[in-house]
């Protein structure tokens, strides 16, 4: 009996965590994905402005 609700007790974490997993994912990437955009945009910047430093 105990190897049994030890399965359903298994299970039924197994499922909230998914769950939670399947929730917050999404916004996961779009964080994720804003953050590289904001690097890639410091780092233009910065190219951009040593460019800049080296012309005058």
């Amino acid at each position: 009996m105990p190897l049994v609700a030890l399965a359903v007790v298994t299970a039924l974490v197994a499922k909230a965590i998914g769950g939670w997993v399947a929730g917050i994912g999404p916004m996961v990437i779009v964080l994720g994905a804003g953050m590289l955009w904001g690097n890639v945009v410091r780092a233009r910047r910065q190219h951009d402005e040593e460019e800049g430093d080296a012309e005058c």
